[in-house]
Parts: C-alpha cells; sequence; structure tokens
C-alpha cells in the first residue's frame, strides 16, 4: 500500500525526470551533464585575483579618463552655448559610468563560477580574502563578508558561517539582508537549533513581503524562503508538493552548485518515501561531482543510511 501511495504521488507531477514509473535517473544524469566547469578551473585564486584586479585597474583608469574628458567638454560646449552638444557629452559622460558598472558586474558575475560550477570553496575563500585587502568601501566589503560566510557553510563551517553574518552591519531594507538571514536559518537548521532556524526564517518572509523593492524582488525572496522552509521540516513529512518543488528546482538550476544541492534534496526524499536504489544512484559521486565539502558529507550521510536499509532487507 505504501509503494502504491507513492506511486500515486509522483504521478502528479510531470517534469523531465519524473513520471508515474518514478525518477528517471538517466534523465537527472543528462540534466546535470548539461554543467560545465568555470573558465577558473585551471588557476589559483592568487593568480584569478591579480588577473582581475589589473584588468580592473586598468578599466577604471579608463572610465575615470573617458568620464572627466567627456564632462569638460560638455562643460566648455555648455559656457559657449552649445546645449544640443552640452547635454549629449553629458550623457555620453553618464553612459561611460554605467557602462563600466555593467562591464565590472559581468566580470564579478563570471567569477563567481569557481563556487556555483566548480564548488571549489577554498579557492573563493581566497579569492574574497584578497578582494577584501583591497577595498576600503563599506557596502563592497560587507558584501565579500557574505561571501566568505557562504565559504564557511559551503565547507560546513556553520557556526563560523553564523559568527560572520553577525558581524556584519546592514539596514534591514538592505537586499543584504535577506541573505544574511537565509544563510544564518540554514546554518542554525545543520547546528540543530530548530527554533532559531524557524525565527530567521519567519525574519526573511517578512523582509521579502515588506522591503523587496519590485515584483522580481519578492518573486526571489519567495523562492528562496520556499527551499529554507522545506529544509527546516522533517524530511518525512514531505508530500506530493515537496517533490514537486525539489523536481521543479533540479530541472530549472542555473549552477551546478544548486543543481547537485537539489539533486541531494531529490534522494533524500526517496531514500525516506522507501525508494532506497533510486536513491543510491543519485547519489553516485558521478552524478553529483563537483561537490563543495558540506555536500560531500551530505552525500558520505545520506549513502551511510542507504547502506544500511539495503542490509536491515
Amino acid at each position: 500500500m505504501a509503494g502504491e501511495e507513492t506511486g500515486a504521488k509522483k504521478s502528479e507531477v510531470r517534469s523531465l525526470v519524473l513520471s508515474a514509473g518514478g525518477v528517471d535517473v538517466a534523465a537527472v544524469r543528462a540534466l546535470m551533464a548539461r554543467d560545465v566547469p568555470s573558465g577558473y578551473r585551471a588557476q589559483t585564486a592568487d593568480e584569478i585575483f591579480d588577473d582581475y584586479w589589473r584588468w580592473f585597474r586598468r578599466l577604471r583608469l579608463m572610465e575615470i579618463v573617458g568620464v572627466l574628458g567627456l564632462a569638460a567638454v560638455a562643460l566648455i560646449a555648455g559656457m559657449l552655448g552649445y546645449m544640443v552638444w552640452y547635454f549629449v557629452l553629458l550623457g555620453l559622460a553618464i553612459l561611460s559610468a554605467v557602462l563600466f558598472r555593467s562591464v565590472v558586474g559581468q566580470r564579478e558575475r563570471s567569477i563567481t563560477e569557481i563556487i556555483t560550477q566548480d564548488c571549489d570553496s577554498a579557492k573563493w575563500r581566497r579569492f574574497m580574502e584578497l578582494y577584501d585587502a583591497r577595498n576600503r568601501r563599506g557596502f563592497v566589503r560587507r558584501r565579500i563578508a557574505c561571501n566568505i560566510a557562504a565559504a564557511d557553510y559551503a565547507d560546513g563551517r556553520y557556526a563560523d558561517a553564523i559568527r560572520r553574518l553577525a558581524s556584519i552591519s546592514v539596514g534591514e531594507r538592505s537586499a543584504l539582508w535577506a541573505t544574511i538571514l537565509n544563510t544564518r536559518a540554514l546554518s542554525l537548521y545543520w547546528l540543530g537549533d530548530q527554533e532559531a532556524a524557524e525565527q530567521a526564517l519567519r525574519s526573511a518572509q517578512e523582509f521579502g513581503d515588506r522591503f523587496a523593492r519590485s515584483r522580481a524582488a519578492k518573486a526571489a525572496a519567495a523562492s528562496v524562503c520556499e527551499s529554507v522552509e522545506q529544509r527546516l521540516r522533517p524530511v518525512e513529512t514531505w508530500d506530493a508538493s515537496d517533490l514537486a518543488l525539489i523536481v521543479r528546482r533540479l530541472e530549472g538550476a542555473q549552477a551546478h552548485n544548486e543543481r547537485a544541492s537539489w539533486c541531494l534534496r531529490l534522494a533524500e526524499y526517496e531514500l525516506a518515501h522507501g525508494d532506497t536504489e533510486i536513491a543510491r544512484q543519485l547519489l553516485d559521486e558521478k552524478v553529483l561531482s563537483p561537490m563543495t565539502p558540506a555536500m560531500q558529507r551530505s552525500r558520505d550521510e545520506l549513502l551511510h543510511d542507504v547502506g544500511a536499509r539495503m542490509q536491515g532487507r
């Protein structure tokens, strides 16, 4: 009867990896195979940072010269009465500054693939420490501290992550606040402090409801909170709606660390609902690699439970 009930629940979900017959591990493998390593895999953190910093300083110098030059010419044009040229040149100066920030943001997003694609928390931590040593701006340093806390979390150093997050001073309307609260909630959960974890989650949910500035921001905050809320509940209570969430996130993941994390959660669901063999296949290192230390630890613990279940048959 239990097997029939589980099968009925699975049939409610329509996806690439799930059908009435259960999880298609081959489809999961195909999804995971889409993930490619970053372009920084062969470099050390020091090499990556040195390349980035030289590039950033050259680009920053070009931006300063360009913006000041355009602004100076615009001022001269205005003084001579060429107001059309004044506004055109002033607009170009502003556009140059915006373009600079866009290009820098794109480069920095590619560097995050150290952790999102390669799951190399040690390299990510080292890069951020080097970056922190060169920065004096408060907001940038707070963002760096959040990124180092993410490395703490990826390493399974949950108490360190909580201490680091507690040292970051941000307003409750800051976008960083939601990241801090959700990372804190998950860290507290893994440390076994369920009550404090639930309080952190409630604060994160309140932030999304009250302070997210756009519809997209509200949706993103709600999505993260939904994931955290599921994690805080016992896996034995997860039902068809939880399975649908796991599968949807697994299929929609934009980075390897995200997809591998949801694959681990799917294996956890399958194990809790009696599909031990499917769980074992999902935990294959070839499916999940690369993994952060925390992911590796979760995989090892789940494999231990799988082995115990199989021996108890």
